[in-house]
């Protein structure tokens, strides 16, 4: 099967988690990160990424299973919130799943834009922090969601800024 969020989902909902992590790091042209990412032998990526399937049916929230990520695989927010997105979708959170951090078109692009005339001494830390900055990221989706595309899902939200913001 080719990498698609279709598949990918389906991947990940049969328990197939290190073949949704391939298609993961394939979808999202992140082939050149494969030394950051499989940091471990499979067995243990295998097991990670099982926990954090179990975690987030439990908890219904992302914080363990980040934590675990962040302290057994060492991952970058991006590949991480990749997964993890992924990973709520496949349990079934489809309306407003926490997304995906994009490094080339979000943290490259959307957040310079949005920070560029703040004042040093006021700007936010970075969206790319780990999963303080990645719940920054995340208020912001969910201001635009609530706030100006009521009827959008947060999936659709991140779409859209990454549309708009790939030719800038």
């Amino acid at each position: 099967a080719y990498s698609s969020p279709d598949n990918i989902i389906t991947c990940f909902r049969k328990n197939q988690f290190l073949e949704g992590l391939a298609m993961t790091i394939s979808w999202g042209t992140m082939w050149r990160q494969n030394p950051r990412i499989y940091t471990t032998d499979l067995l243990r990526i295998y097991q990670v990424l099982e926990n954090c399937n179990s975690s987030l049916h439990d908890e219904k929230n992302i914080d363990e299973a980040w934590k675990n990520i962040e302290s057994s695989l060492s991952w970058s927010p991006v590949i991480t919130s990749k997964t993890l997105h992924f990973m709520c979708r496949a349990l079934g959170f489809d309306k407003d799943p926490p997304v995906a951090i994009d490094n080339k078109i979000i943290l490259k692009r959307v957040w310079p834009a949005l920070t560029r005339s703040v004042k040093a001494s006021a700007k936010p830390s970075s969206w790319a922090n780990g999963l303080s900055g990645y719940k920054r990221y995340m208020t912001f989706i969910n201001y635009l969601r609530c706030n100006c595309y009521p009827d959008w899902s947060n999936t659709q939200i991140e779409s859209t800024l990454f549309i708009v913001f790939y030719n800038k």
